[in-house]
């Protein structure tokens, strides 16, 4: 009798082997369609490749920049710096305005996305001092050199508005390198003075920072028209200034029930 009855160990291995079986040919098929289904949609994407390259230029030159691609589109944010017009299929000739930074976006076959910054500098930076000391020249503590084709400005800066004159007149000139700066002094003064007129505003809860010639407010404030009323008090000192106020809304105060 024993020997007809099977044996346990011999069944749980059928048992075993029959699963394995089953769970191979269950998951063929769908491993399949998994793959089909990724390769199909990988057939679908889009690739977008993105670069980003500077061309150094001057006033008044003309600059042939050849690509590999073919090139379908060109657009600059600037024109007024810097025009960028196409000459062939794969060359675009970039012309150089006036001082400063400006940026091409060139659309290139098959779908690659081209940045190019195009810095122009000045063409004479000797003239172009000169031109600066004419219209800062006067602001007291200004000093204007030419040091290896750089032109120089430094100084400690008795006021803000001269600040902001000078920052105007740089702008974003890469051929100009802006060291000047507020006299610490005169910088805790305007932190103070703005201050002063926030709270005379009724306006607590925002502090007033400067640094690297820049107005900061910071701080948390109970509503949005108190932000915004912080902000133009700033900006009758400066337009140079960053707002980094949070609103805060202040709890509602418990109404009182009279007692019975």
């Amino acid at each position: 009798m024993n020997s007809m009855r099977p044996n346990s160990k011999s069944t749980h291995l059928v048992i075993l082997l029959c699963s394995m079986v089953w769970m191979v040919i269950a998951a063929g098929p769908v491993a399949g369609e998994n793959a089909s289904s990724s390769d199909a949609s990988g057939e679908r994407a889009e690739y977008i490749i993105t670069r980003d390259e500077t061309i150094e230029t001057r006033v008044g030159e003309k600059r042939t920049v050849r690509l590999d691609a073919r090139i379908l589109t060109v657009s600059v944010t600037r024109p007024e710096v810097a025009d960028v017009f196409l000459s062939t299929d794969h060359e675009m000739v970039v012309r150089a305005n006036s001082p400063g930074v400006s940026k091409a976006i060139v659309q290139l076959e098959p779908g690659i996305t081209a940045a190019f910054t195009i810095r122009v500098h000045v063409a004479d930076p000797d003239k172009f001092a000169n031109t600066l000391r004419d219209k800062i020249g006067n602001i007291q503590n200004v000093h204007i050199e030419v040091v290896k084709g750089k032109i120089l400005v430094s100084g400690r800066i008795l006021y803000l508005p001269d600040m902001d004159v000078i920052e105007r007149v740089v702008a974003d000139n890469p051929s100009i390198i802006n060291l000047t700066s507020l006299t610490s002094r005169n910088a805790r003064i305007l932190a103070r003075e703005i201050k002063r007129e926030l709270r005379e505003s009724g306006i607590y809860g925002a502090d007033v920072e400067v640094r690297n010639n820049r107005v900061t407010l910071i701080g948390s404030l109970g509503s949005e028209v108190l932000v915004r009323k912080a902000e133009y008090i700033a900006s009758t000192f400066t337009p140079n200034f960053d707002s980094l106020l949070e609103v805060t809304p202040q709890p509602a105060e418990p109404v009182s029930t009279p007692k019975k």
